[in-house]
Order: structure tokens, then C-alpha cells, then sequence
């Protein structure tokens, strides 16, 4: 199925849940697309039929900090589904980037790398390391022979001066050095215009196949929903997503998050599922009625102060 019957097909299907402005349109067009879709569809298929199970994303989880320092986390595979089987293999190559201070971009020529192949796919991948570090993982998972590709990023902000320990229950099969593990895998640049250290709402979030082609990009927000967008590539093949304000997340609280889940599937067939957590967007604390009202009322006593402070003058 070409990426135009691919874009009308779920377009028609699931139009009433998509908050993609770019998506919105008079019933007219929803229409059209979907006749331009399955006109289009009876061309030869490059893409294979939609599994069972829709997607399979990392999940990352906070285990706070070792006796020594380092920062840990557990990364799992999330499916897409409450009923999905568990993976086949699964294989994950790693990259991390040493960072200084966490507002500071990574220093890719002092990274290091590990590939560690799953003896157990359904367990969990911890990683550990010390001082503030860029992960970038990548995940190679494979279902009764269809591969797809898992990617995440994120922090480790350890109190120690170390580098990565090794991930464990696994056996590390490489470590060290750009050439390292499966440096040809495929992968999707991701890149935001907020701050890397804290994703959250109304920032926008960029992903780009290398090299670039056409695709579609669903956003998921949750197992077992449907997806809230639908994103097409534009001219440069970059997809982008701002996600908007969650009034559920924003009384969460500060550190409260979920997961954004971008499922890209690419022309030449190839799949990507990249994931990040994200948190409510920082201006969803800020009460600006109540902090305007709070800076005229201090500006109108200043001014009545500063005019009583003035000595009389002299006729």
C-alpha cells in the first residue's frame, strides 16, 4: 500500500480522534481522502499487513541511585497491545554521552557504546552510570519474523564522576568505541526546540529518518486507544508534533509524566517506534491573572508611596 492510500485509509478510520491541527478539515475532504485512498491502494504494497500487536515502544523507569553514585534505570518493552505475545529477540545498542552539567549539549567524541543481546527478551534492560549522561538506546525486536525498531533517549544524572557500568542481566557482548556494535542499524534523529533535560507539553518534538523518505507517524498516548495523531514528513522528511496542553496532567503535579509513543512507518517498509516521556508544560503552573492583579497592586502602592515621600513645594 503506497503512503497515500496508507494516509487516507486511517484518515477515514479514525478522523473523529486525531487532534492534529493539520489534519482538520470540512467532512468534505475527510472524504475525498478516503476515495483517494483506496483508489490508490490498489497499487502493489511495499508495507506488510498490520500485526496483531501494533507496536512495541522502550519504556523507561526511574530506580534511583546506587550505594556508589550511579543513576539506574529500567527499561522494558511496552506493547501496544494488552494481548501482544512476547518478543522473539530482542538485541539493544547504546550510546552514552558524557554532559558536564545537564543544561550542557553531549560530547559525542567521548560517548560510549555498548550492544547487549537479550538472553530473556521479556525482561527488563538495566543501566547504570555515573554523572549526568545522554542514553540514546536502540532496540532490534523481532515477532515471528517481522522486525521493527525500538528508540528512546534520556538522562542519567548520577552523583559520581563514573562512566556506564555494565547493563545487567545481560552480557555486554561490546563496549568502547564509535565502531562498536551495530553501527549500521537504522535510526530516526530526534531533536525539540525545548529543553532536553525536561520534555513537556507544547514543546516541539522532531523526528527524521537518515536518510530521509516519506512515511506516516501515528502519536499513541496509551495502550489499547487509538492514536491522537497523525503526522505527515514535510519537505526535508522531518516529522514534527507539538503535544498540547493535558489538563489531567497538569494537576498531577510538577513531576508527573507520560509517554509519547511515535509509530513511523517508512516507504521502504522499515518501522520505528520512538518514545520519551513528557511532562506538563511549566506555564500550567503559572496563574498569570493572579500574578498581573499581584504587579499592578504593588506598582499602584509604589506610586502612592513614592508620591507621599516627595517634600511639599513652595509656592
Amino acid at each position: 500500500m503506497s503512503v497515500a492510500a496508507e494516509f487516507g485509509r486511517r484518515l477515514a478510520r479514525q478522523s473523529s480522534v486525531f487532534s492534529d491541527r493539520r489534519l482538520a478539515g470540512p467532512a468534505w475532504a475527510l472524504g475525498a481522502l478516503a476515495v483517494l485512498g483506496a483508489v490508490l491502494g490498489a497499487a502493489p504494497s511495499a508495507w506488510p499487513d498490520e500485526p496483531a500487536c501494533p507496536w512495541r515502544a522502550l519504556s523507561v523507569e526511574p530506580r534511583g541511585l546506587t550505594a556508589s553514585g550511579d543513576a539506574r534505570v529500567e527499561v522494558r518493552l511496552k506493547a501496544g497491545a494488552a494481548d501482544c505475545p512476547p518478543p522473539q529477540a530482542v538485541e539493544y545498542f547504546g550510546r552514552l554521552s558524557p554532559m558536564g552539567r545537564f543544561n550542557q549539549a553531549p560530547d559525542p567524541a567521548t560517548a560510549q557504546t555498548f550492544f547487549v543481546k537479550s538472553a530473556e527478551p521479556g525482561a527488563p534492560l538495566t543501566v547504570e552510570a555515573g554523572g549526568v549522561h545522554l542514553v540514546e538506546l536502540s532496540a532490534r525486536v523481532e515477532q515471528d519474523g517481522r522486525v521493527s525498531w525500538a528508540q528512546t533517549g534520556f538522562l542519567l544524572f548520577g552523583t559520581n564522576e563514573g562512566g556506564l557500568t555494565t547493563p545487567a542481566p545481560y552480557a555486554l557482548a561490546a563496549s568502547g568505541g564509535a565502531d562498536s556494535g551495530p553501527a549500521a542499524w537504522p535510526f530516526l534523529r530526534f531533536s525539540t526546540d525545548g529543553e532536553l533535560y525536561w520534555p513537556q507539553a507544547g514543546h516541539e518534538f522532531r523526528l527524521q529518518a537518515a536518510p530521509p523518505q516519506p512515511g506516516l507517524a501515528e502519536v499513541w498516548e496509551e495502550v489499547g486507544a487509538a492514536p491522537v495523531a497523525l503526522v505527515e514528513p514535510d519537505g526535508q522528511g522531518v516529522f514534527a508534533y507539538v503535544p498540547p496542553r493535558d489538563p489531567e496532567l497538569d494537576r498531577a503535579g510538577a513531576v508527573a509524566a507520560k509517554m509519547l509513543v511515535f509509530v513511523v512507518k517508512l516507504a521502504d517498509g522499515a518501522e520505528f517506534v520512538y518514545s520519551l516521556k513528557i511532562h506538563r508544560s511549566r506555564a500550567a503552573a503559572l496563574n498569570f491573572a493572579a500574578g498581573l492583579g499581584l504587579f499592578g497592586g504593588v506598582l499602584v502602592l509604589g506610586l502612592v508611596a513614592l508620591g507621599r515621600g516627595r517634600p511639599p513645594r513652595c509656592a
